[in-house]
């Protein structure tokens, strides 16, 4: 029989922790969720994101089973946490099973939920931008699973030891086109209009940008996709990270290279401190 241990102390403790598949393959899903006064922000965006990744990577998922789920965390471990309002990362693997990259039989999916405070990030992130740069580390391909929000998080975790400096850096492909943020999506405006980033062989779909293309009847302000090279990030556009956690930041300079503020980004971060909470600029 296969069996799993837990090394600490100079002793071994069995633990079926470790026969779980998304510790030992990264076969899952996760979602970090902002919860303020016990509701989930864009929690349908999120649910939606998952449930597209499950379809990705076979493993049955529910809708109404996932919306039970956040109900149970949003009653019995805020609570417990002390707090109405914190960060809910719900991370989905596909079981706990043997060894082997595909099982040999059906698994019962895993669930791990972390709870942590609200992060408070300084107001002239919003107010005047950030500083950020072109992170020399890009993205793996896999036009398969691009898109979803998968375990398999260690590009990140590469390029974020380029962003000692930066709270937020410019991730590339292979081929050098500009995708994402380290843990975030992109708006780019240039000449009056607003674009996002293709995401066809790397990155995530962010649902932040998701929830603004999708305001455009609120906003007036239509999120096209387009190939983006670095050189045009530095061609009289403005930009902004934007993510569910942080809301928006726009970027003041690229690499020492000064960026103006765009007029539309501006009244995306307007819209998102009226309509979610989020801090900007006249918060």
């Amino acid at each position: 029989m296969t069996q799993a241990f837990f090394y600490r102390d100079d002793c071994f403790e069995a633990t079926a922790l470790g026969m779980d598949r998304g510790l030992m393959y990264g076969d899952g899903l996760f979602e970090t969720i902002r919860v303020v006064d016990h509701m989930a922000i864009l929690w349908p965006f999120h649910r939606q994101r998952m449930l597209l990744g499950a379809q990705r990577l076979f493993i049955s998922l529910e809708a109404d089973w996932l919306d039970a789920l956040l109900n149970n965390c949003l009653a019995q471990l805020l609570p417990s946490n002390g707090a109405a309002s914190a960060i809910v990362k719900i991370m989905l693997t596909r079981g706990i099973g043997g060894r082997g990259y595909w099982p040999s039989e059906i698994l019962t999916p895993s669930v791990i939920v972390v709870v942590s405070p609200l992060p408070v990030y300084p107001q002239h992130y919003y107010q005047a931008g950030i500083d950020t740069t072109i992170c020399q580390y890009r993205l793996s391909s896999n036009a398969y699973l691009a898109g979803i929000k998968h375990l398999n998080r260690l590009d990140q975790v590469l390029i974020s030891r380029e962003l000692d400096r930066f709270p937020e850096g410019i991730v590339l492909n292979q081929s050098g086109m500009v995708i994402e943020g380290s843990r975030s999506s992109l708006l780019i405006e240039c000449e009056g209009d607003v674009f996002t980033p293709k995401i066809s062989d790397a990155g995530v779909n962010g649902v932040m940008t998701a929830f603004l293309r999708e305001s455009q009847p609120v906003t007036g302000i239509s999120i096209n996709e387009a190939d983006i090279t670095p050189d045009a990030l530095k061609s009289n556009c403005a930009l902004a990270f934007v993510n569910s956690v942080f809301g928006l930041w726009p970027v003041k300079s690229i690499d020492g290279h000064p960026v103006e503020h765009g007029t539309k980004l501006g009244e995306l971060q307007h819209y998102l401190h009226e309509r979610l909470g989020f801090p900007g600029r006249i918060a």
